[in-house]
C-alpha cells in the first residue's frame, strides 16, 4: 500500500510551519514529520498519511538528494509538494527576530547576555529610522559571534531548485508564495483546497506566529538596508516577481516596529528558550 505523503519546503521563516500545520488541519492527518534531516527520518514515519516540513536551508548542499525524493515514484505517486516562497526582505526581518530562539536553546547564557540582545532591538524602536537590520546583524555578530543573514548563493540555489521540482515533478507540485497564503488570495484551485482549513498551529508551534503579515520591510528597513537587500537578492526578487522599490504609504506605517511583536516577542522568545535548554540540560544530567 503506498503511502500518503504531503511535503512542504521552503527556506526558514517563510511561513512552512503555519502552511504545514493548516495543510494537516484541512486533510487532518496525524503524522507529522518536522525538519527532518535526512531521508531515513523520513521513511521511518509509521504513518500511512504524513506531512513533511523540509527547511531547504538544512538541505543546499544535499538538493540533488531531496529533489530525488520529492520525484520518486518508485514506490507509489511521488508526494504532492508544495513550494513556499517569500519576500527575502521580510523573510530577513522574520529571521532576525526569531535567531534569538535559536540562539537561546541551544546553549547555556546569562541574564547579560538576554539584557544585551533586547537592547539591540529596543535601540531600532527607539530610532526606527537611523538603526538598520544590517546594523543589528553586526551587533549581534559582534557582541554573540552569529549572524542571521542567508547567503545569495542560498537563494540562487534555492530557486534552481524550485524550477527542477516544478519540471520533473511527477505528481502535483504548487508554487506558493508566502503572501498570498496570509492574505488569504490563493486562486480558486487544488491549493485553495489543501489549505482551506483552520490555520491554528498548536500550541508546541506557537512561538513561531510574531505577526502573521507581509509587506514589513516597507517600514523596518532603510534606505542602505533596501540597497543592501536588494543587491544580495536582486534575481531572486526578479524570479519570484516582488518589487524593488518601498510603498511610500506601507513606510509610514508604525504598527511594523510595535514592542509588541518586536523586542516584548524576543523577550518571550529568549525567556521560553532558556527555559528550554535548562530543562534539556537537566534531563542529560540526571
Amino acid at each position: 500500500m503506498s503511502r500518503e505523503r504531503y511535503v512542504i519546503v521552503g527556506l526558514a521563516k517563510t511561513g512552512t510551519t503555519a502552511i504545514a500545520m493548516t495543510l494537516r488541519n484541512t486533510l487532518r492527518i496525524q503524522g507529522f514529520c518536522m525538519e527532518p534531516q535526512n531521508i531515513a527520518a523520513v521513511e521511518a514515519e509509521p504513518a500511512d498519511r504524513v506531512v513533511i516540513k523540509f527547511l531547504f536551508d538544512h538541505w543546499a548542499n544535499r538538493a540533488d538528494e531531496l529533489r530525488d525524493f520529492l520525484c520518486d515514484t518508485s514506490r507509489g505517486a511521488a508526494p504532492t509538494k508544495i513550494i513556499v516562497v517569500r519576500d527575502p526582505r521580510d523573510e530577513a526581518i522574520s529571521r532576525l527576530y526569531y535567531f534569538a530562539y535559536n540562539y537561546f536553546s541551544t546553549r547555556p547564557t546569562t541574564d547579560d547576555d538576554h539584557a544585551a540582545w533586547l537592547e539591540i532591538f529596543r535601540r531600532k524602536e527607539a530610532a526606527p529610522q537611523s538603526v538598520g537590520l544590517v546594523e543589528m546583524q553586526n551587533e549581534l555578530i559582534s557582541r554573540f559571534g552569529m549572524g542571521f543573514l542567508i547567503t545569495r548563493e542560498m537563494y540562487e540555489s534555492f530557486a534552481r531548485f524550485i524550477d527542477d521540482i516544478l519540471v520533473s515533478s511527477g505528481n502535483p507540485a504548487y508554487l506558493l508564495r508566502y503572501e498570498d497564503f496570509v492574505g488569504q488570495n490563493i486562486p480558486p484551485g487544488p491549493l485553495q483546497s489543501l489549505l482551506s482549513g483552520s490555520r491554528n498551529v498548536g500550541s508546541a508551534f506557537r512561538r513561531v506566529h510574531r505577526r502573521g503579515s507581509s509587506g514589513d520591510w516597507h517600514a523596518f528597513l532603510t534606505d542602505d538596508d533596501l540597497a543592501s537587500l536588494n543587491g544580495l537578492c536582486e534575481s531572486y526578487l526578479r524570479r519570484f516577481d516582488y518589487p524593488f522599490e518601498r510603498i511610500t504609504a506601507r513606510a509610514n506605517a508604525s504598527d511594523a516596529l510595535s514592542q509588541t511583536t518586536g523586542s516584548n516577542y524576543v523577550n518571550g522568545l529568549i525567556t521560553e528558550a532558556r527555559r528550554d535548554f535548562r530543562e534539556r540540560d537537566r534531563i542529560v544530567s540526571a
